[in-house]
C-alpha cells in the first residue's frame, strides 16, 4: 500500500523480474550463496559456475554440493573470496548480515532475497547490497489461501504474486 500511495525516490522497481537473474552473474564470477537457497544452487550448477555455500546445516545439501560447503566458522574468508554475495533475509534473524556484508570486498555485488528480507530497501542500499529480491502479493486473498494450504512460492508465484527486484536508481 505504501509503495502505490507514495512509491520511494531513487528505487528501479522490476516487476515480475528473478533476483538471480538481475545479479546477471558473468562466467568467471564466484558466487557465495548465504544459506542452502535450492533456486539458487540448482542455477549456479546449471550455469556451470564456480560458487561456495556457506551453511550451518551441511545436511541441507545434496551430495554434489558438499564439496561447496563452508561452515559458518569460515564465512568471513568465504564471504571475501565473493564477486557476488547471494544471500537470505535469513541473516538478519540469526544477526549475520552486518558482519557479512563488512567482510565482502569492494567490487563485490551483494544481492539480498526473500520474504524475510522486506521491500525497503534504503538501510541496505546504505550497506552496499545492490539489489533485493522479493515478491510483490498481487492477490492478497488467493495468496493468503495457498499458504494456508502449506503452499510455497510454486504455487502463488504468477498466480497471486509477482517476482520483484529493487535497485537503486541510476544517476542519469
Amino acid at each position: 500500500s505504501l509503495w502505490r500511495v507514495s512509491p520511494p525516490e531513487g528505487v528501479e522497481i522490476e516487476s515480475g523480474r528473478d533476483a538471480f537473474d538481475a545479479a546477471a552473474i558473468a562466467p568467471g564470477e564466484r558466487g557465495v550463496v548465504g544459506g542452502a537457497f535450492p533456486p539458487f544452487l540448482r542455477a549456479l550448477k546449471r550455469m556451470g559456475q564456480d560458487h561456495l555455500v556457506l551453511e550451518t546445516d551441511p545436511a541441507k545439501l545434496k551430495a554434489d554440493e558438499l564439496p561447496r560447503f563452508r561452515p559458518p566458522e569460515q564465512a568471513l574468508e568465504t564471504v571475501a573470496e565473493a564477486d557476488v554475495l547471494l544471500i537470505t533475509g535469513t541473516t538478519l534473524l540469526n544477526d549475520t548480515l552486518e558482519p557479512l556484508l563488512a567482510a565482502a570486498r569492494p567490487g563485490a555485488r551483494t544481492v539480498m532475497v526473500g520474504p524475510s528480507a522486506g521491500l525497503w530497501p534504503f538501510p541496505y542500499f546504505r550497506r552496499r547490497v545492490a539489489l533485493l529480491g522479493g515478491i510483490r502479493v498481487t492477490a492478497p486473498e488467493a495468496f493468503l489461501a495457498v499458504l494456508a494450504e502449506g503452499g510455497s512460492g510454486y504455487h502463488f508465484l504468477g498466480r497471486s504474486a509477482e517476482k520483484v527486484v529493487l535497485r537503486p536508481a541510476s544517476v542519469g
